[in-house]
């Protein structure tokens, strides 16, 4: 095919945060974006060039741009809307424009900030057309709204223009028509449909690996290659030296090679029939033969396990093994160390038919020479001092890595951090220490003032912030700052966890609630605690599950910190796991890893150990009652529980645990603590926070909580529900009897042993103080639901939703000229006008709520003419605003009205009373169901049995309109079903239920597996898992009804019902649209 140079002009726009625009000049479609000037440019020449092979030869001449270019800036004077009171004064905006004189002698212009082209036959009249055309794109696009719109226009700080040359190569006519008739042009080959074309993309620089490439280079020369398994460590670079190997591959004498990258998952994703899978794989080992194709196929762990089925052992590593080992397919794989004995145990032939290349982590000296050749590929630093500067935070990178992420080998995650680093560094700032301190707090959790050795750890401060969350546990709190200032000091040992600490002491004492302090002490988030109730793992078999091995595809324990490793671990009453657990946890500990049954590795050294006990707590409780009153008494507790630890934990265990922490029993003057602790919360609550209510209670209401309340051998955890029965109960009934603007005085004072709620009316002299009293608690109210509009604007969500609008924008403007768009793009830009009403609609709402919230403060204040009740239209508001939260919701999905349920079961009559329940709830949304589909054992006139069973069950299909007496009965040979439900957004709104309801009546539990599906119903597929009898019980558990204890317990609120006072119909309907509020909810947290 000949070979064609082509004149390509590439315009690129900087932006003010140093982020490139490169766009090739009557390439419209081709638009690339990025951090590095030279990147965007090559990107957009690299797309040029696809196009222009792909395209016909005869169609490219409109493609050509004149050879004389300039590029002017041109001032047009933009009016303000007539309506605007920010916005008065005529602005003056300039924009880029790229000028050029045509053959014709006609003056073209093309504006990029628009995309619009302007023609002109005199020169005289050029600039004055490009103004006109300017103001009116602004107008029609809506840019002169607000100052804000067009701010977005403004980001632009310089205009490149590149004329470049390039060589392509085009097949004939004839070639072409050749092609097209054998129907080749159309077809996909196997490495094009599975594998990147490394050649094609822009590869990262792989620094200091000079001397391991040419070493990989080796097994890739002469007649005979071979393929290469790469063993290091996770971060090591492994992938990185390939790359760098394909792009050096011309100095290494490898041109002539192809280089493909691929990984098991790609290979058999959509190969769901028998034999497809296998088929694809010759097909690619016949073509990359014939290409002389080096294959990159991802980690060798996960090539031998894909393709596995129960009909079939083989994976695609076994399939592959004759084609490697003969060399007719020559590949790159990698794995761990960890890694390489279980490959070698599952197939030592396929691990034989590979050379092994160790890549070892770089020393220290290596590892700040990568990082700094990395920082160079950013802008340089401006001075000496800056170079300094650099120099010194790159250290810090190496030193906190090397302290806090030992989970990843050198150099990967250092290098990562830097690069995005670098990247959100503002133009011109040099890299600093601090810099790389808040940064890292960001990323891991650890606060700065662990990580900087610059900011000092105030002791007193540090035991206040554990003395503020744990009352009366002076001692523990002492030692838990201790440790602390340890970690502070870098005197902890290393390769350990950051701290392992052993809570001991009876129960209900703090315990618990010291280790969510020390969570959100060092991560600023008590939510990054991992908790295991190791009662769960008192046999063997259950230990496993740990870290994975016994029908576990990955260790409970091992999967959870492998995902986060800087968290706190709660091993709670560690003492009643199984004796096998102690030689995991002697790992954990003595290590700081634990290595689960697929060779992955969780390392436990950013994490902290806490480990809870109650050994002792029984004999310490037997004969014991009241308060233990004295110091004496208390450190007799104490010794009493350290010495039951000593007696039953192994010495090495026992020496390699950092603290022993004794939580002693709770004082009299402790619980009253936590006894008015308890009334303070009831104080912040909705109900009296906006109401004009006060709560008092006196000391002798303390005392009296705390003597029932508190119960030696449950600690304080019984307080909370007294303080419940005896005060709040009776205080909810008395509110709920008056009315809610009413001013009272509600006094807790003890009477004949017993609380007693006095409740006074204020009494108002003045009708002003009544309607100020009012005002204030509506002023809380908007307030409250302005600081929620205000998260709801704030949200990602909403963001997500104007990001769109501008996408649909452009499609719309490519759309204009005549561009080739796709159906799914044209779907796109129909939810246009939807998208636009609502963030109008949202925008217009957030403007009244401030507006409502100025009027009643300035009413408060006496700046307003007259008072006014709020009370309605605060209320209209707040209705208003959750159908602004559903309605964001039904944005998240794309037919959120719509969906088909599945519901399997062997006990009909639970199946159908559940679907009768969903029913009900879908009819008073105004919802119906329209079809079902039945699976049913009564044998179907002419149909076949379904190829797989259900519950060792032959089934057939039976489909049917839905009507109202689909669903009233029970017929036992129903097994399963699926129903389409058409509603307000029935997909959220059902969606939610997945998984087991189990109905438990006596000693019967019926279980029903609910789910949601896509699938058309003649395409619908009956679930694999479900195949055998009993199956269903092993699915993940969402609702429990305890018919016989009249509980409905809702798993994912964590919530029990009640059906003392409701229908369990009633229940059930409660607890989805409560799951769906928490969904709505959930979008702007």
């Amino acid at each position: 095919m000949p070979t064609h140079f082509f004149p390509l002009t590439i315009l690129t726009q900087e932006f003010e945060d140093d982020c490139f625009l490169s766009e090739a000049l009557n390439f419209y479609e081709i638009s690339r974006f990025h951090t590095n000037r030279e990147s965007a440019v090559f990107n957009a020449r690299l797309n040029a060039e696809q196009t222009i092979r792909e395209a016909y030869a005869n169609f490219l001449h409109w493609r050509l741009a004149p050879e004389e270019i300039e590029v002017r800036e041109i001032a047009v004077e933009v009016a303000p809307p007539k309506k605007s009171e920010a916005w008065r004064e005529p602005l003056r905006m300039k924009f880029h424009v790229v000028c050029a004189v045509r053959e014709d002698g006609y003056c073209l212009g093309f504006v990029p900030a628009f995309k619009i082209e302007v023609l002109t036959k005199k020169a005289a009249d050029f600039e004055e057309k490009i103004r006109r055309e300017i103001v009116a794109t602004l107008k029609r696009d809506g840019w002169t709204k607000s100052l804000q719109s067009l701010r977005r226009l403004e980001r632009v700080t310089g205009l490149e223009i590149r004329r470049e040359e390039l060589a392509v190569t085009l097949p004939t006519a004839r070639q072409r028509a050749i092609a097209e008739e054998a129907g080749e042009k159309d077809e996909k080959s196997v490495l094009a449909e599975t594998s990147d074309d490394l050649r094609q993309i822009e590869l990262k620089t792989a620094y200091e690996t000079e001397r391991q490439t040419a070493a990989l280079a080796e097994y890739f020369r002469g007649r005979r290659k071979t393929s290469v398994l790469l063993v290091g460590a996770s971060g090591v670079g492994k992938t990185a030296l390939f790359h760098e190997l394909v792009r050096r591959r011309d100095e290494l004498g490898l041109k002539d090679h192809a280089f493909f990258a691929t990984s098991g998952a790609r290979l058999i994703a959509g190969q769901s029939g028998f034999g497809m899978w296998q088929e694809r794989c010759r097909h690619l080992i016949d073509e990359a033969k014939k290409r002389d194709a080096i294959l990159h196929l991802g980690n060798l762990i996960e090539l031998v396990e894909v393709g596995k089925s129960e009909a079939s052992s083989q994976g695609i590593g076994s399939f592959l093994r004759p084609k490697i080992a003969r060399g007719e397919l020559v590949a790159v794989v990698e794995c761990t160390p960890e890694q390489l004995p279980v490959l070698e145990r599952r197939d030592p032939q396929l691990v034989g038919a590979f050379q092994q290349f160790r890549l070892d982590e770089p020393d220290r000296k290596t590892s700040l020479r990568i990082l700094e050749r990395v920082a160079k590929e950013f802008a340089p630093p401006a001075t000496a001092v800056d170079r300094q500067t650099e120099t010194r935070a790159i250290k810090t990178i190496d030193a906190v890595h090397r302290r806090f992420s030992t989970y990843s080998a050198f150099p990967g995650r250092p290098v990562r951090f830097l690069r995005n680093l670098m990247s959100e560094l503002e133009a011109g700032a040099p890299l600093a220490p601090d810099a790389v301190y808040k940064a890292f707090s960001n990323e891991t959790g650890l606060p700065e003032l662990l990580l900087n050795d610059g900011l000092a750890l105030d002791l007193a401060k540090t035991e206040e912030f554990f003395a503020g969350r744990v009352i009366g546990q002076e001692e523990a709190v002492g030692l838990v700052a201790k440790m602390i200032a340890t970690v502070k000091a870098k005197l902890t040992r290393p390769r350990r966890p950051i701290a392992s600490l052993l809570f001991i002491g009876p129960t209900g004492v703090g315990k618990t609630e010291l280790t969510k302090a020390l969570a959100e002490f060092f991560f600023s988030d008590a939510g990054r605690l991992i908790r295991f109730d190791m009662s769960e793992f008192s046999n063997p078999l259950a230990v496993q599950r740990l870290i994975g091995g016994t029908g576990e595809k990955e260790g409970q324990l091992t999967a959870k910190v492998r995902e986060q490793p800087f968290s706190v671990v709660l091993l709670d009453e560690f003492e009643k796991a199984d004796q096998t657990f102690f030689d995991l946890l002697l790992q954990m500990l003595g290590e700081g890893r634990l290595t689960d049954a697929a060779g992955r590795v969780a390392d436990f050294t950013n994490s902290i150990v806490v480990m809870t006990s109650n050994l002792g707590a029984s004999e310490f409780q037997r004969g014991k009652s009241g308060f233990t009153r004295n110091a004496r008494a208390r450190g007799a507790a104490v010794r009493h529980f350290d010495a039951a630890v000593k007696n039953f934990l192994r010495p090495e265990i026992y020496n390699r645990i950092d603290r022993i922490v004794p939580f002693a029993p709770l004082g009299e003057e402790t619980v009253r603590r936590i006894a008015a602790l308890e009334i303070e919360k009831i104080r912040r609550r909705d109900g009296l926070r906006f109401r004009p209510v006060r709560l008092d209670a006196g000391a002798d209401v303390l005392d009296s909580l705390a003597a029932t309340g508190y119960d030696v051998r449950y600690g304080a955890r019984p307080l909370k529900r007294t303080v419940e029965r005896e005060l709040l109960a009776p205080l909810a009934a008395e509110l709920n009897r008056r009315a809610t603007d009413e001013r009272l005085t509600v006094a807790a004072r003890l009477e004949n042993e017993r609380i007693a709620l006095e409740f006074t009316a204020e009494q108002v002299s003045r009708k002003r103080s009544a309607a100020a009293n009012l005002l204030a608690a509506q002023a809380q109210k908007i307030g409250h639901l302005r600081r929620r509009t205000q998260r709801f604007a704030a949200s990602y969500r909403l963001t997500e939703l104007n990001d769109e609008l501008y996408r649909i924008a452009r499609l719309e403007a490519l759309d204009l000229r005549g561009k080739w768009l796709s159906d799914e793009d044209r779907e796109r830009i129909k939810r246009k006008p939807k998208i636009q009403i609502f963030l109008d609609r949202a925008a217009e709402f957030a403007a009244d709520v401030y507006r409502a919230e100025d009027e009643i403060l300035l009413e408060i204040y006496g700046r307003a003419g007259e008072t006014a009740n709020h009370a309605a239209a605060i209320e209209s508001r707040e209705k208003l605003f959750d159908e602004f939260l559903f309605e964001l919701l039904g944005f998240q999905y794309a037919r959120p009205d719509e969906l088909r349920l599945t519901l399997f079961g062997e006990n009909a009559a639970a199946m159908f009373r559940l679907a009768r329940f969903y029913l009900a709830h879908l009819k008073e949304t105004g919802g119906e169901a329209r079809r079902a589909l039945f699976f049913t054992s009564e044998k179907q006139p002419e149909q076949k049995a379904e190829p797989r069973p259900l519950f060792d069950r032959e089934v057939w299909r039976r489909e049917e309109i839905v009507t109202p007496t689909t669903f009233a009965g029970a017929p036992p040979a129903v097994v399963g079903f699926v129903v389409e439900f058409e509603g307000p957004l029935a997909r959220p709104r059902f969606g939610a239920e997945s998984g087991i309801h189990r109905f438990v009546s006596g000693t019967r539990q019926d279980r029903v597996l609910t789910g949601s599906t896509d699938a058309e119903f003649d395409k619908f597929e009956l679930p694999e898992e479900l195949a055998k009898r009993d199956s269903v019980k092993f699915q993940p558990e969402r609702r429990i009804y305890e018919l016989s204890q009249n509980l409905v317990k809702e798993l994912n609120l964590g919530k029990t019902y009640s059906l003392e006072t409701a229908e369990l119909a009633d229940v059930v309907a409660r607890a989805l649209r409560e799951n769906l509020r928490k969904t709505a909810e959930n979008l702007i947290e």
